[in-house]
């Protein structure tokens, strides 16, 4: 996860969509995630359903997303 996070919401300024839906992504795996939507303006869409995300996981998520405001 910390490899796709990188590449595709770091990297890849034109990415809008992006599909992660049933890939076992678990809370480190949000945590990547939350790290790169820190600084990705592009993306748009980000579908996380049927994962492995918990409380920890999903608070990585909501406060990455509090900063790319």
């Amino acid at each position: 996860m910390k490899i796709v996070a990188n590449e595709l919401l770091q990297v890849n300024k034109a990415l809008t969509r992006l599909d992660l839906y049933t890939n076992q992504i678990g809370d480190s795996g949000a945590q990547y995630l939350g790290e790169a939507l820190k600084t990705n303006k592009s993306l748009t869409l980000l579908q996380l359903q049927t994962n492995q995300i918990g409380d920890s996981g999903a608070q990585y998520l909501a406060d990455a997303l509090k900063v790319n405001e």
